[in-house]
């Protein structure tokens, strides 16, 4: 809240008055539009599902191992709202691999051994390669070059390099004392690392990428993690358990394995 007013009384001193005002109504019209879009959607999610339907805010506990994809683009990107989303976006993409410059694929999964971001992290904490020497150092430099802004915001090589040092920082600080949830760092549930449920339950990364990968190099056993998607036939799945409880479908084995999944877990307590 500190930094928006300090950025408007910048912008009134620069642009003045008008500008200003103008500035700032359009902030709050965004504000609103987002939480008529948020309310809007729990109050239908209610009506279908009822005690089923998807909480504003679910935290679960995962392996961090057993998250292998990430959904790409991420649906956070469209707005940071808990919701369901049914067609064909948990499919794999064409390629099986994607580099972070790539804005021309469609919305799938692409596995995270093959993204560039987790394999330049692997090689400069388990390999001892300097960034520098890293697939996604050398990108983000090319397109610092190119473009002016790219990764986080930076527009130097200097910011690049700060940026990276940062997450050395994170990645000795986790590695020293121990992942920390969101919450225990006085932030939101809604700042852990956002994860999707697909069809069949798979849980993938939608952001967070820096401390999921880090998890994962540092093999830890558990992640809190936000749930942002669920797909609308793994949300079928979710109703059926919750209306029929342990004695559902006894025979069916599909029901018997998704009985244990950490989104059913949290869901029947």
């Amino acid at each position: 809240m500190y930094k928006l007013f300090k950025n408007a009384i910048k912008k009134g001193q620069s642009e003045g008055l008008a500008s200003l005002l103008t500035s700032a109504f359009q902030y709050f019209q965004s504000r609103l539009k987002r939480y008529f879009i948020k309310f809007s959607i729990q109050i239908k999610y209610k009506i279908r599902y009822g005690m089923a339907a998807p909480p504003r805010s679910t935290v679960i506990h995962v392996n961090p191992s057993n998250i292998e994809h990430f959904v790409y683009p991420a649906f956070y990107r469209d707005i940071k709202l808990s919701r369901i989303e049914g067609g064909e976006w948990d499919k794999e993409g064409v390629s099986k691999t994607i580099r972070s410059h790539d804005r021309s694929a469609g919305r799938a999964l692409f596995p995270i051994q093959e993204y560039d971001m987790y394999q330049s992290m692997y090689d400069h904490f388990e390999n001892g390669k300097k960034w520098s020497n890293t697939e996604f150092y050398s990108i983000a430099k090319e397109k610092i070059k190119n473009n002016g802004t790219y990764y986080h915001g930076c527009a130097t090589i200097s910011e690049l390099d700060s940026r990276f040092e940062y997450v050395d920082k994170l990645y000795e600080k986790i590695k020293a004392d121990g992942y920390k949830s969101s919450v225990q760092l006085g932030n939101g549930s809604k700042d852990e690392v956002i994860v999707n449920i697909t069809k069949d339950g798979q849980i993938v990364m939608d952001d967070g990428r820096h401390r999921l990968f880090i998890a994962k190099i540092l093999d830890l056993d558990s992640i809190p993690v936000w749930v942002h998607v669920r797909h609308k036939e793994w949300q079928k799945k979710r109703v059926a358990l919750w209306n029929g409880g342990d004695n559902i479908n006894q025979d069916d084995r599909d029901y018997r394995t998704i009985r244990d999944h950490p989104d059913i877990c949290k869901q029947r307590r």
